[in-house]
C-alpha cells in the first residue's frame, strides 16, 4: 500500500526523462492533433453543356444556342459562389455524420474567361472525415444592419451590401427578331449534390475522403453557363429570371472531367481558411 504514493513521482521523473531524451510533448500533441485533419481545397470551372470549350470572340464574348432555338451572345456573367457546406453523412458507410463543415468561399466567379481552366476559390483546414454529400449556396442575403454615429439628424443605419447570385447580359436574336437581355439574381439559392466520382471511366456516387497518407482533397465546381438559358424565351421576360434559378440546379455541378490546367490567380475570389 505504501508503495502507491510513490507512483505520482515516478511518472514525473518518467516525463522529465522523455524531455531531456529530446521528445517535445506539445510539438507530439501538435502533431497527433495535425494527423487528424487535413485541407480541402475548392476551385471551380466553367464550360458548355456537353463538356467542350466555347470560343471567346475578339470582342470578348461568347456566341451560343439555347434549346428553343435563340442565338445567344453573352457579353458579361458572374455567378458568386458564397459558401460550400460538406456534409458527413449519406449513402457510404464511412460517413458516421456529427462533422459536417461549412466553407466560406466569398467568391465571384467571372464565366467569361477561357473554359475548362480551374481558378482557386478557398482552401480550408477539415477533419480527416468522409463526405458524402455538400451544398452550395450561390448568392448572400445582406449582412446584419450596422449602427452608424450619431448626426446632427439623429441615429442613422445601414445595411451591408448583399451579393447577387448571378449577373448575366448580352444579345439575343431569332428568325429576324433580336434584343438585348440583362438579368441579376438578388436571392440566394441552395444547391445540394451527392458527391461522385469517376471510376473506369463512369461517374458513380463516391464520397469525399482522405487516402492513407493524403493531406488534401479537391472540390470542382462546374458551371455550364449555356445551360443557364435552357427554356428561356427571350420574348418572354416576364418568367426568365425565374427559369435562369430553376437552370442553376443543372448549369452548376461537380465537375468530374477533363480539364486544360489553372488559371492565373484572382487576388480578389475566394478566400483561405486555417
Amino acid at each position: 500500500m505504501k508503495t502507491k504514493k510513490y507512483l505520482p513521482l515516478t511518472f514525473l521523473l518518467l516525463t522529465l526523462v522523455a524531455a531531456c531524451g529530446g521528445t517535445d510533448l506539445v510539438d507530439q500533441f501538435t502533431a497527433n492533433q495535425a494527423a487528424e485533419s487535413g485541407a480541402v481545397e475548392v476551385q471551380a470551372i466553367h464550360h458548355l453543356h456537353d463538356g467542350s470549350a466555347g470560343e471567346l470572340s475578339t470582342e470578348a464574348t461568347k456566341t451560343f444556342t439555347n434549346d428553343l432555338g435563340y442565338e445567344i451572345t453573352l457579353s458579361a456573367a458572374q455567378i458568386h459562389f458564397h459558401q460550400i457546406r460538406l456534409i458527413s453523412s449519406g449513402f457510404d458507410p464511412e460517413c458516421l455524420g456529427g462533422q459536417d463543415q461549412e466553407v466560406m468561399l466569398h467568391a465571384s466567379f467571372d464565366l467569361m474567361g477561357e473554359d475548362l481552366l480551374t481558378h482557386h476559390l478557398a482552401t480550408a483546414s477539415v477533419p480527416r472525415a468522409a463526405f458524402c454529400e455538400f451544398e452550395l449556396q450561390v448568392g448572400s442575403a445582406a449582412h446584419a444592419m450596422i449602427k452608424l454615429a450619431h448626426d446632427d439628424e439623429g441615429e442613422t443605419e445601414t445595411h451591408g451590401e448583399s451579393s447577387a447570385a448571378f449577373h448575366v447580359s448580352g444579345s439575343w436574336s431569332k428568325d429576324g427578331d433580336m434584343g438585348d437581355f440583362a438579368f441579376v439574381g438578388m436571392e440566394p439559392s441552395e444547391l445540394h449534390y451527392t458527391f461522385m466520382a469517376k471510376e473506369d471511366g463512369v461517374v458513380v456516387d463516391h464520397a469525399l475522403h482522405f487516402h492513407e497518407g493524403e493531406g488534401l482533397i479537391s472540390v470542382l465546381i462546374g458551371t455550364k453557363y449555356d445551360v443557364l438559358f435552357n427554356g428561356i424565351d427571350f420574348q418572354d421576360h416576364g418568367v426568365a429570371l425565374e427559369q435562369i434559378y430553376e437552370n442553376l440546379h443543372e448549369a452548376v455541378h461537380q465537375h468530374t472531367s477533363d480539364h486544360h490546367g489553372s488559371a492565373p490567380a484572382n487576388p480578389e475570389g475566394g478566400h483561405d481558411h486555417p
